[in-house]
């Protein structure tokens, strides 16, 4: 196989991804100037996930396991890997329960 070929969509894809993440960040920037409003439920949406992730953090043990002490994780690393499985976690089941409560309303109107 012509690796030439796969660097060029290597690039290609880095590229396309660059133009993903500043659309994403510029564009709610563009449409919260206009409407205060909503800045002020995007913090609060941004500061409820910051609450979460610190009530991971809190719970994670941040022991070492053999490969992590193989791979250079350190022990702050490991409880900061572990308290984002656990916000992943919250917030898988918050969706879920989401999901579940609104088919739920849902049925009784």
């Amino acid at each position: 196989m012509d690796t030439g070929i796969i660097e060029i969509f290597l690039y290609l894809t880095y590229l396309l991804i660059g133009v993903a993440v500043v659309a994403a960040v510029v564009l709610p920037l563009i449409n919260v100037a206009g409407n205060p409003k909503a800045l002020m439920r995007s913090g609060m949406g941004i500061l409820g996930l910051i609450v979460l992730f610190f009530v991971g953090y809190a719970l994670s043990s941040g022991d070492l396991l053999p490969t992590s002490v193989e791979n250079g994780v350190t022990s702050s690393g490991q409880k900061m890997i572990g308290g984002l499985i656990i916000l992943t976690y919250i917030l898988t089941v918050i969706a879920v329960l989401g999901i579940a409560l609104s088919g739920l309303f849902k049925s009784f109107k």
